[in-house]
């Protein structure tokens, strides 16, 4: 559905494989960021997904911007909602994850005597399907999306904007710039002051999620916001940064010469794979000894600001649990730790519940189902 927006004849699209460097036109549509059953076979999460796709579709209607001044505050929500999920569910978000957890646990096992450096690097360690883990933790975090804003960025510009296989870019531009926190490796995460999600849904049109609380985009009476060509080239090495395999464009708007500028910009602003910083192991009066272990997920920076945000310098600061990262809401993230635990059990109860009907032993409740940890 969002590629059909970059086709020109709603069937073929143009692209660039970044590995080779290779343009291929008239790609089939049909054969783009496509996986058999990557969400499962019982085609149940397919399902889900169709049905927001439709009442996404509707929502955003002919990407006109009569049509997009007339979206409703309902439909902001659901468009929210589907580019978070979106930002989830690609082949891109699940390596990512898979990265993490390998990386997370490798670093844990390195610790015990027992295991050698030999032996981890000829392991991969993870769950199986970490697309799976990823939507777990999406459906976690929607609570999170009730703070968060929508508008349409306009172009009626001759360059048009991009669109690559892992399409929703992050860019904490309010964090990147700020004196306490631009030195942070990791901003984009969903409860962080300064959140910013671009999807862009044409070659004309993009849509931003942010957080309202650190930013305006042009006038708060409307749904639309015009960009410039700067911007538009700004989102576009996001989008370039983002992918995973190709980079997707309407020849129409934007030319193979602009495409390739856009990957030789990507090469300079590569982001780093994830990276973990661990303290010092304290020796506590019960015995046992304790370290903390950062995780930070790599982080899109561009060193400049996008000119069509105004970035609010007034912006209220809020921390948790004495860790260094600035949230918007500290009862919006109470709300999802009580959702969290109640997608946990409900998921334990389905496991059992599934169990029982296979006539399988059922386990205790420490599962091996994903929690908000």
């Amino acid at each position: 559905m969002i590629l059909r927006g970059f086709s020109p004849d709603g069937r073929r699209i143009s692209l660039r494989v970044l590995t080779s460097g290779k343009f291929v036109h008239n790609a089939p549509l049909g054969e783009q960021c496509y996986e058999n059953y990557f969400y499962g076979t019982d085609g149940g999460m397919e399902n889900a997904f169709g049905e927001m796709e439709g009442a996404f579709k509707a929502a955003i209607g002919d990407l006109s911007p009569g049509h997009l001044e007339t979206v409703t505050v309902e439909q902001l929500h659901l468009i929210c909602r589907f580019v978070h999920y979106q930002k989830f569910r690609t082949a891109g978000a699940a390596d990512e994850s898979a990265e993490f957890i390998d990386g997370l646990a490798k670093r844990i096992m390195a610790k015990d005597s027992r295991v050698s450096e030999d032996m981890l690097t000829k392991v991969k360690i993870g769950p199986e399907k970490p697309q799976r883990e990823t939507l777990y933790h999406a459906a976690e975090a929607e609570p999170l999306l009730l703070d968060l804003a929508v508008k349409f960025l306009v172009s009626d510009k001759n360059l048009g904007f991009v669109l690559s296989d892992n399409p929703v870019a992050g860019y904490n531009q309010w964090m990147e710039h700020h004196p306490l926190f631009s030195h942070v490796g990791g901003n984009d995460g969903i409860a962080l002051r300064g959140l910013q999600w671009f999807l862009p849904l044409s070659p004309n049109v993009c849509a931003a999620v942010f957080d309202p609380g650190a930013y305006e985009y042009g006038s708060p009476r409307r749904r639309t916001c015009g960009v410039a060509v700067r911007d538009i080239r700004l989102l576009n090495m996001l989008q370039a940064l983002r992918a995973r395999e190709c980079i997707y464009f309407d020849p129409r708007f934007t030319a193979e010469e602009e495409i390739m500028q856009l990957c030789r910009d990507r090469d300079k602003h590569a982001t780093p794979s994830v990276s973990f910083a661990e303290s010092e192991i304290r020796e506590l009066p019960d015995g046992t000894r304790r370290m903390v272990l950062l995780a930070e997920m790599p982080s899109a920076r561009l060193g400049t600001q996008l000119g069509c945000v105004r970035v609010k310098k007034d912006a209220k600061l809020f921390h948790r649990g004495g860790m260094p990262f600035p949230i918007r809401s500290p009862e919006l993230v109470k709300l999802m730790e009580r959702w969290s635990n109640t997608l946990e059990k409900e998921s334990k109860s389905k496991q059992t519940a599934e169990a029982r009907e296979n006539g399988d032993a059922v386990g205790s409740s420490d599962s091996s189902e994903p929690t908000g940890t």
